[in-house]
């Protein structure tokens, strides 16, 4: 079983993968069967000659009419592939909240084909033949605009990604490239010469390595989004073989080979737009070459593990459960409690209930820990950065409502019962959703081996006595490591 199940439980990700491609073919071939049925119903009843649908014109109006109805049946199979098989979070594909950089990614994509484009018209491989408009250079805008973004969360959204995750981000490359590839070669010119797959490989590698320069989706995305616009709607050349109704006009003076130009294909098929994309993937892969590695272990080794998995469905609040009774016999009363499986554990002791209700909300004393079992190797270096002082805030912290400000004491990092925990101990104000607390606190990066996910703990207290900072004043505090050794000590965060 170990070749087919994860130490999570889960399928390996080769075996999530496979399935999540046949699952993808298989809607993307109905669905485009059931659209097709109902437009040739529709052109029936309106008595319309169904030949129409085989003219460029028409082949193009049924990829605007389908391409609503085919994102969203895209987005469903990945939505229930990586909530239900990977057992993660949608956002962990990369669609947090766009950036500055999703715009860089729009310019670069409609720069990198309209240079080459104008280069080619320069040259005389094409001449200018006008300007012209209609109905489906609008509709194209949507259209290239939700095909770009369904390509990109198939290509590198699920399946980079998840192979990021185990540690295999070159395979990843590869892989997600090759399939891109896949999805192209059954559009009309793609076999005239070995040109377009190159290119088209070529491309998939470009959008691999902006996904992981720009750790996000959106910047693959409107960089993808740009390319397409420039030679379908801005400049009417085929995108990939699909020829559309652009804005100006071009047509192949027949000067130039069809090596240089593209031909029939469009400049996808052109070895000028391939060296300009050749250049684009070196320069991608030497920024980040020039970025400090910081890989997490594997999520998912690659062979089977030597310790025996851990018991199905066991909550790990059941180890923590000697500790929560101690610390309520000494006013740590638990307030919060959640344990979702696969997806989160969340606790909350504090003095809030015994009378404690000073500091803002929070109580006088208390201990806040989650684990985010969704987690991905970018949300755990953040959070690693924000202990460590090298970035202000995380995102992971601000997605759970949970907010640190203050002055920083110290820092430092300790072993605990089989867990390795990087602190910074600060004066100031812990929040957590619309409660406060004013005073020390400790803010903990909880990792164990073979980690999933990422633990995040914190620990408050009143401010002391003396409000020094000498050793004395913090005695028994957040900010005396051996009492934040004790502390911790009372928990089995890793069994």
């Amino acid at each position: 079983m170990a070749v087919f199940i994860d130490q999570e439980r889960r399928l390996r990700t080769p075996w999530r993968i496979a399935i999540f491609l046949a699952s993808i073919i298989g809607a993307e071939v109905g669905g485009a069967f059931l659209v097709g049925i109902g437009v040739a119903a529709l052109l029936l009843l309106g008595g319309k000659n169904l030949q129409m649908l085989q003219t460029p014109d028409g082949r193009v109006w049924g990829l605007i009419v389908a391409a609503f109805p085919l994102a969203a049946l895209t987005l469903g199979v990945v939505w229930f592939c990586r909530r239900v098989l990977d057992r993660r979070s949608m956002r962990s594909l990369g669609l947090g909240r766009p950036r500055a950089s999703a715009l860089t990614g729009f310019a670069a994509g409609l720069a990198l084909i309209t240079l080459p484009a104008g280069l080619l018209i320069a040259i005389g491989g094409y001449r200018f033949i006008g300007v012209s408009a209609s109905l489906q250079t609008a509709a194209l805008i949507p259209t290239l605009l939700l095909a770009a973004f369904q390509e990109e969360i198939v290509c590198r959204g699920y399946i980079l990604q998840n192979l990021i995750d185990i540690r295999r981000p070159t395979t990843g490359v590869l892989v997600s490239s090759v399939v891109f590839w896949l999805f192209h070669s059954v559009n009309q010119g793609v076999w005239s010469s070995p040109l377009p797959s190159i290119n088209l490989l070529l491309a998939g590698v470009l959008l691999a390595l902006a996904y992981r320069v720009g750790g996000d989706l959106w910047f693959p995305t409107t960089l993808h989004f740009g390319w397409n616009l420039g030679q379908g709607v801005l400049l009417q050349l085929p995108i990939s073989g699909v020829t559309t109704d652009g804005l100006i006009d071009l047509e192949l003076t027949g000067r130039l080979p069809a090596w240089v130009t593209g031909g029939s294909f469009g400049l996808e098929s052109s070895a000028v737009v391939g060296a300009v994309q050749l250049l684009a993937v070196v320069a991608l892969a030497g920024i980040l070459r020039g970025r400090p590695r910081s890989e997490p272990p594997a999520v998912e080794p690659p062979a089977p593990a030597a310790s025996p998995p851990p018991a199905r469905g066991r909550s790990p609040w059941l180890y923590a459960g000697l500790g929560c009774a101690v610390l309520a016999a000494c006013g740590y009363p638990a307030v919060i409690s959640v344990s979702v499986l696969y997806l989160f554990d969340v606790v909350l002791l504090s003095d809030l209930r015994s009378g404690g209700g000073g500091g803002g909300g929070l109580g006088q004393h208390g201990f806040l820990y989650t684990k985010m079992r969704w987690a991905q190797s970018a949300d755990k270096e953040e959070l690693r950065e924000v202990v460590d002082g090298r970035r202000p805030q995380a995102r992971l912290l601000a997605q759970e409502q949970i907010a640190v400000r203050g002055s920083v004491l110290q820092r430092g990092r300790l072993s605990v019962a089989g867990a390795t925990v990087t602190y910074a101990v600060e004066r100031g104000e812990v929040s957590y959703t619309r409660l406060s607390h004013s005073g020390l606190h400790a803010l903990l990066l909880i990792e164990c081996p073979s980690d999933v996910g990422a633990r995040i703990g914190i620990w408050f207290t009143p401010e002391t006595a003396g409000i020094g900072e000498s050793p004395p004043a913090l005695a028994g505090s957040p900010a005396d490591e051996a009492a934040l050794h004790t502390f911790l000590d009372h928990f089995r965060f890793c069994d």
